[in-house]
Formats: structure tokens, sequence, C-alpha cells
């Protein structure tokens, strides 16, 4: 026999978009408060935007992926730790700080678990002979790496914002 039955319906709410956990149990320890189940409703009370996880992707209630994005001009001269010489976009609110480590290696730190999500670097404005990757190293640190004609190098991330011919290089991180 059937019957119809009344039920509430509780959706997980927190500070920040969702993100995809690193294991399948949230009783094991390594979930973070942002970490849902594939299915689960998840509100951003930052925004009051409704997410759901399909699969390995957060989307909006209404199916839509979800990007945010930090866009800077960097530059980072001799040992020196990379510069934020300008926010162009930023639209999680980060406070992004960088750190020198190794010749031609850098962090990117204060991405707020970010870093968990699916992420994009691109790094525009180098000479024809530089290079660069950059890695998610945790949720919250990205490490980016620099090379000229191949070899780890500092002095890749150029400013010249005031001289012509104006020279520069714009950071972007896509999460997704």
């Amino acid at each position: 026999m059937c019957q119809d039955q009344s039920a509430r319906m509780i959706i997980k709410r927190g500070s920040g978009v969702p993100t995809i956990p690193v294991s399948a149990d949230h009783r094991n320890g390594d979930w973070i408060a942002t970490d849902i189940y594939e299915g689960e409703f998840y509100q951003d009370t930052d925004t009051g935007l409704t997410y759901q996880r399909n699969g390995s992707t957060i989307v909006t209630a209404s199916g839509k992926i979800v990007q945010d994005t930090y866009k800077a001009v960097v530059s980072q001269t001799s040992t020196g730790d990379p510069v934020i010489e300008q926010e162009l976009q930023n639209t999680l609110g980060l406070t992004v700080t960088t750190s020198y480590v190794l010749t031609g290696s850098y962090g990117l730190a204060g991405l707020a678990g970010n870093a968990a999500r699916e992420v994009e670097v691109t790094l525009s404005g180098l000479a024809a002979t530089d290079s660069f990757d950059a890695n998610p190293t945790s949720a919250n640190t990205i490490s980016l790496r620099t090379y000229s004609s191949g070899v780890l190098a500092d002095d890749v991330l150029l400013y010249q914002g005031v001289t012509y011919p104006r020279r520069y290089c714009i950071l972007t991180i896509n999460f997704y």
C-alpha cells in the first residue's frame, strides 16, 4: 500500500561556492565545510545562490557551470616575491598573497579552498622565449613556475606600466 508522506529537505548552507571532496566518505575527517555529495544542494550564504554537484562538476541550481575569476597584473624581479601590480577582477573577493620559493618558482596563496575546484591558469604578456606552468598544491595554494628558453628563471614577469612601449603580464585564474 502506497501512502503520501510529507517531509522537509534540508539544503546544506555555507560561505562560498561548494566544493568536491577528496574522498567519498564525509566521516573520515578529510572533508571541508563546503564539500557536497553528488546530487546534494548547497546554498552560498554570501550570495544566496544555490548549487548542486553533478559528477565531478559544481553547477548552479539552473545547471550552469560555475566560474569564478581572479585576474591581476603581476610582476617579479630578482629573488623577490611576485607583486600584484593591479587587481583587474576578483569575483570571490580573495586576498591573494605571493611568495618566492626558488628560482622561477612562486606560491600563490589565499585561495580560500578554491584551488580544490577545477582550476585553469593563464598568463599573458610573456616574451616569445618565455613560458609558465601552474598547479594547485593544496586547496588554498597554486604553484607558479616561469621559464626562459625552457629553463626555470626569475625576471620573466616584467612590468613596464608607465613607459612606452608598455609591457605587463596578466595572470588569470578561472575556478570551475
